[in-house]
């Protein structure tokens, strides 16, 4: 995305909740956004969501939220990172508890990233789905 259609300007806010569907991002945004396509409020199978989603399936990283810490600051090192959970609405309907840990892990590891002059930012769609490169 070019700086006039930044979805996100500020940084400093790493969590966003939306409405409605999110554009596509233009081929020149630099880093990289990943799609979780998790449906059901399950620690284990949103943290396997996001791996796959991350193209990370395959690197056997545990199911625990301090390993999802570790990979979302040190395993993917792109400039920037947007994961979109297409499902956010459902996802904090079904089981705010566990969403809240996992929100826990996402502020944590965005404030690591800042340090490290990268960003993280988390979206959660709470309406329909983005469009979604699938």
């Amino acid at each position: 995305m070019t700086t006039e259609d930044n979805l996100f300007p500020d940084h400093e806010r790493a969590v966003h909740f939306v409405t409605g569907q999110l554009p596509a991002p233009s081929s020149s945004e630099e880093g990289q956004v990943a799609f979780i396509h998790s449906a059901r409020a399950d620690k284990t199978a949103i943290i396997r969501d996001i791996y796959a989603a991350l193209a990370l399936e395959s690197e056997g990283f545990g199911c625990n939220l301090d390993a999802l810490f570790d990979v979302l600051t040190s395993v993917t090192p792109a400039a920037s990172r947007v994961l979109v959970f297409e499902f956010g609405g459902e996802l904090w309907k079904e089981d705010p508890l566990v969403m809240g840990r996992l929100l826990e892990v996402f502020l944590d590891a965005a404030a690591a990233e800042r340090e490290n002059k990268r960003t993280l930012n988390v979206v959660f769609c709470l309406e329909e789905a983005p469009a979604s490169a699938k």
